[in-house]
């Protein structure tokens, strides 16, 4: 996170399926993870603004507030 102040990760499993050397970076990062989230909708009317999250556990939207948004 050194070039922006928060980076959110989303996914919708229940764990994150990676290299354990990578979880532990991931752990030990400032990097805020979402388990069993996806991204529904996104917000702004010229630029990203929010993005709409449905939380997959507890079946529950929420937004976000949001620079940008990276899809693998």
């Amino acid at each position: 996170t050194e070039i922006t102040g928060r980076v959110v990760f989303m996914t919708p499993l229940k764990m994150i399926l990676a290299a354990k050397e990578l979880k532990t970076k991931l752990k030990m990062s400032d990097v805020k993870v979402l388990l069993e989230a996806e991204p529904i909708e996104i917000i702004g009317d010229t630029t990203v603004e929010k993005v709409k999250v449905h939380d997959l556990n507890e079946d529950e939207e929420y937004e976000l507030f949001a620079d940008a948004i990276i899809f693998p």
